[in-house]
């Protein structure tokens, strides 16, 4: 008996048959009976064992269908990946040609200007990565920056290298070089940190600034950069309307500024900076 649990249901039926039988303890008509019996279950093995075989087959075509959607998915990632590549490398090369033109036109006009740009970018970037700015961000600011005025192509001389104040309406002439410069660069082609740059580097934190009077956190943060590092650059330079500052007025100029003009938190970040600044400021001039 111990050995017959180890056989299989059909195996069993059939050795209980031939025992029965060679004992004389059953009668033919009751051996065909066990038979019938194992053909009974041979033949629910047998549905049993097509029903797995089916539903392997079922599984491995969901396999194959899932691997297929799944390299699909991968080919359309890779490609998606490529574009963006792609249009990344455009739009750089793009701001760099813009850039190049915009120091060149400047650089015949007034050799300071372009080392304005240089200065303001380079500013921009210290002050991004001081600030915690993740390291692409600070690559981009560092590129787009060179932007911030280029809608200045568009205000006559008689006006940019006036001696002097601004006539109100000299003044509200200047402030449409933010619009200028935005039309110019109005492209889905172009990134959306330069255009920011371009429109709201005027905007001060207690809103009144221009052109749309933003305040506070609604200024795009690269904007807040760039407003520092421009007029750091500014009061620290010589214009046709005024000598530069010293280092300590253009210093407490920024600090009282600080909640006003600027980002408080911004200017906090630049004089952790203060050396590199001062730094780069000579570099450049």
């Amino acid at each position: 008996m111990t050995g017959e649990t180890h056989l299989s249901g059909e195996e069993q039926v059939i050795h209980a048959a031939e025992r029965h039988l060679s004992s004389g303890s059953v009668t033919h008509d009751g051996y065909a009976a066990l038979l019938e019996q194992y053909r009974k279950l041979a033949r629910q093995t047998e549905k049993l064992v097509r029903i797995s075989d089916r539903q392997q087959e079922q599984l491995n075509r969901v396999n194959e269908e899932l691997a297929e959607k799944n390299s699909i998915l991968a080919d359309r990632e890779a490609h998606l990946v490529k574009l963006v590549d792609e249009k990344t490398q455009k739009i750089e090369r793009i701001t760099i040609a813009l850039v190049n033109a915009l120091e060149d036109a400047n650089l015949l006009n007034d050799a300071d200007t372009g080392n304005h740009i240089k200065r303001v970018s380079k500013y921009s970037a210290v002050i991004a990565r001081a600030y915690g700015c993740a390291p692409e961000y600070v690559r981009k600011i560092e590129l787009y920056a060179s932007l911030h005025d280029i809608g200045k192509v568009g205000i006559p001389d008689e006006i940019l290298k006036k001696r002097g104040s601004f006539e109100d309406d000299e003044f509200e002439r200047m402030k449409q070089h933010v619009l200028i410069g935005f039309r110019m660069l109005d492209s889905e082609d172009l990134d959306a940190m330069a255009k920011n740059i371009v429109r709201y580097h005027h905007e001060k934190w207690d809103g009144t600034g221009y052109i749309e009077g933003l305040a506070g956190e609604t200024i795009p943060l690269e904007a807040r950069i760039v407003a520092l590092a421009d007029v750091y650059d500014a009061l620290t330079s010589r214009r046709a309307y005024k000598p530069a500052y010293c280092e300590k007025e253009t210093e407490d100029i920024i600090r009282a500024g600080a909640g006003k003009h600027f980002d408080p938190a911004i200017v906090d970040v630049f004089f952790t900076r203060i050396e590199s600044i001062i730094a780069i400021r000579d570099e450049y001039t």
